[in-house]
C-alpha cells in the first residue's frame, strides 16, 4: 500500500502459518515462504523503479531485530515461538535484512 511517499508491506512471519499444514520441520526454517519471497522481490523492484516512493515500511508478525540469541531462546521456551535471533531463523532473517538493505542502497543510487 502506498501512502504519500511511503510504501507499506505486511509480511506473515509466523513460524506456524496454518494448523492444517503439518510438515516435518528441520532445524533450518524459512522466515518467509516461496510466494512471500517472490511477492517481496516483486514489490521491492516495483518500488525501486517508482520515483514517488521515498521510504518502505515492512511490518512483520514477529520482531525482526530481536535483542539477542539468549532472549530468543527464552521466548522459545516460554512461548514456543521462534524469533529472528533464534538459531533456526538466523539465516533466513539475515537474508530478509540483506534484501531490504540492498533495496535501500539501490534506491539511493537512483
Amino acid at each position: 500500500k502506498l501512502v504519500s511517499d511511503v510504501a507499506f508491506l505486511g509480511l506473515d512471519t509466523r513460524f506456524q502459518r496454518s494448523f492444517f499444514e503439518e510438515k516435518e520441520r528441520t532445524h533450518i526454517v524459512d522466515l518467509l515462504g516461496d510466494s512471500q519471497n517472490e511477492f517481496l522481490d516483486q514489490k521491492l523492484e516495483e518500488w525501486a523503479n517508482d520515483k514517488s516512493v521515498e521510504r518502505v515500511v515492512v511490518l512483520t508478525s514477529i520482531p525482526v531485530m530481536f535483542q539477542n540469541p539468549l532472549m530468543a531462546h527464552i521466548a522459545y521456551i516460554v512461548e514456543t515461538e521462534r524469533y529472528c535471533a533464534h538459531p533456526d531463523l538466523k539465516v533466513s532473517c539475515n537474508q530478509l535484512i540483506d534484501k531490504l538493505i540492498a533495496f535501500q542502497v539501490n534506491s539511493a543510487k537512483s
